[in-house]
């Protein structure tokens, strides 16, 4: 209770009830021997079973069961659980209703958890019986939760072996559109993040396949992004499992005729330095494919989080020509800096290359009424692309300040530097809001 964030949601959770019926017989009990004479004290030891409720927090490691990786693992691990906690939770409960409530011989609590055990398990040697009338009904009761739980979870561990061969043994089938490969040791977040980036509406119509290489066999929660991701445009999203270091494997992906591979880092790790090397690992086995099999037209874009692992991969195995490798940490810390010397740079940049479609007047009338104005400007340009466009000769010695008010006013538009190249060096130069300054004849974007 001390520890809980909300002390009033704690109550409401069925864990912290488990907890008040285990611990309330013992304070009753001795409140009751302390205020009333010995005589009168009413006897509670049949409530003593509840303690053995306490067997159900076992069901907490079901979260921790949850991020395994594999579904099968999952599967056993739950049904192991929910065993223990059935054959626990009935052995008390036998116990209470042999010992205290009816009139037979009183056993020790291993004794029933050594009955309930022979009883689900068919042996019945018939040394320890039920005597009282309740007792048969929580066996009968017993034999139904175990049928029904154990055959509901041996049944969810075969579709999760099934769906395991699915996936392990599926290849994608080339057609008359383009697609990519991604691949990394990618959580469910990533793959989202990246998909709806990928096929954000404010890029060209985008009907390219995605071939999602995993080495862990996708949950529920992956094949559900794809499922969206696929039935929003004539486009599919696949999911593979595989090993990275089979050729086979990679051969069932069709990385050789794939436009790019992405090979992505998990950013949400606990451990930035296991990410990297995980990325390490594919991106070689990726590079000595495509290398082999003289796929020159296949681009690799890999990511890592710390910008070593960058410069280890590149210094020790080099990169091709067209392959790209960035550090998602040198960029963050890239921007943090340039807003030192340019306050407003990094929220420019990351409203930038992250696509946006929130607009004011998507919003509900009485949301867009109260948006102050700053708001309703910064959402609209968010909104916004960048593009690279030619400076016409028409605008050339033309004064900065006068090109920005003109494009402003007739095509609502904004422009935001200029990028010029010498004609002698050959050398370009980002020049950002030059208002005072006349556009240069040559070639300009």
């Amino acid at each position: 209770v001390l520890t809980a964030s909300e002390i009033l949601k704690y109550f409401l959770t069925p864990n912290a009830w488990v907890d008040i019926v285990t611990v309330l017989p013992g304070v009753v009990e001795i409140f009751l021997q302390a205020f009333m004479d010995g005589g009168n004290v009413v006897d509670l030891n049949f409530l003593r079973f509840v303690r053995v409720l306490r067997v159900l927090r076992l069901l907490r490691l079901n979260r921790l069961m949850g991020n395994s990786d594999d579904e099968t693992v999952r599967q056993k691990s739950v049904l192991t659980l929910s065993v223990v906690t059935i054959l626990f939770i009935s052995a008390g409960l036998m116990q209470v209703l042999e010992s205290q409530i009816g009139n037979s011989e009183s056993r020790p609590f291993h004794d029933w958890l050594y009955f309930v055990i022979v009883l689900t398990s068919g042996v019945g040697y018939g040394d320890i019986r039920a005597s009282e009338t309740q007792s048969k009904l929580i066996v009968l009761l017993i034999f139904a939760l175990t049928i029904s739980i154990v055959s509901a979870q041996v049944q969810k561990s075969g579709d999760a072996r099934t769906k395991r061969q699915a996936f392990s043994s599926y290849s994608y089938r080339l057609s008359s559109r383009p697609h990519i490969v991604v691949s990394g040791k990618l959580s469910a977040a990533c793959l989202k993040d990246f998909l709806r980036e990928f096929y954000h509406p404010e890029h060209d119509p985008n009907e390219t396949d995605v071939v999602v290489f995993l080495e862990t066999v996708p949950d529920a929660h992956m094949i559900r992004i794809a499922d969206e991701a696929s039935a929003q445009g004539a486009r599919s999203v696949y999911l593979l499992h595989g090993d990275a270091g089979d050729e086979t494997s990679l051969q069932r992906s069709r990385v050789e005729e794939a436009n790019a591979v992405f090979v992505l880092a998990d950013k949400f790790a606990p451990s930035a330095i296991e990410a990297d090397a995980s990325v390490v690992i594919i991106a070689l086995s990726l590079q000595q494919y495509l290398q082999a099999r003289a796929a020159v037209s296949t681009r690799m874009i890999v990511q890592m989080i710390l910008p070593e692992s960058r410069d280890n991969f590149a210094n020790s195995y080099g990169l091709r020509e067209g392959d790209s490798i960035f550090s998602v940490e040198e960029l963050r810390q890239s921007l943090l800096a340039r807003s030192v010397s340019c306050p407003g740079f990094s929220s420019l940049i990351a409203t930038a290359i992250a696509s946006s479609s929130v607009s004011p007047s998507a919003l509900p009338v009485h949301i867009r009424r109260n948006l102050p104005s700053w708001l309703q400007h910064f959402l609209a340009s968010s909104a916004q692309e960048f593009y690279f466009i030619v400076v016409p000769t028409s605008l050339m010695l033309v004064k900065y300040s006068e090109v920005c008010t003109q494009t402003t006013q007739s095509d609502n538009g904004l422009i935001v530097g200029l990028i010029c190249q010498h004609q002698a060096t050959g050398r370009r130069q980002v020049l950002m809001n030059p208002f005072s300054s006349v556009i240069p004849t040559g070639l300009c974007h």
